[in-house]
């Protein structure tokens, strides 16, 4: 709920765009210029494309969070149903983090529950 409060209080902005299924927002390798929120639908995250059952984030969920920190996604992002996000520029991401220790501890608690979400959690 904190990324929403700071995307609806303008502290946090960013771009509605709406996908439908089949879509990939991004893949493993890219590099990361963006984190995508999800307001309503669901997306697949998997390592690899040829992964059978994907982890899927749904409704508030912000994708690409595992690679906070990294250059480019470790993971591919398929839209599985009808999905309305917002779009947030990784840079505007990171200032604001830097700002709000609200949401750099809501980030925190996210990241601790999307460890299984990447392979490399445990590496």
């Amino acid at each position: 709920m904190v990324v929403r409060q700071l995307l609806e209080s303008g502290i946090l902005s960013g771009e509605p765009e709406q996908h439908e299924a089949g879509k990939f927002l991004f893949r493993a390798g890219e590099k990361i210029e963006y984190f995508l929120f999800i307001m309503s639908g669901s997306v697949g995250l998997t390592a690899s494309l040829d992964a059978l059952l994907p982890c899927v984030a749904s409704q508030y969920s912000l994708l690409g969070l595992t690679d906070l920190m990294n250059e480019s996604y470790t993971q591919n992002a398929l839209v599985l149903d009808t999905t309305s996000l917002i779009r947030i520029r990784r840079n505007d991401l990171l200032e604001v983090i830097q700002q709000d220790p609200q949401l750099r501890f809501h980030l925190l608690r996210q990241l601790s529950r999307q460890s299984t979400w990447t392979k490399a959690a445990y590496e």
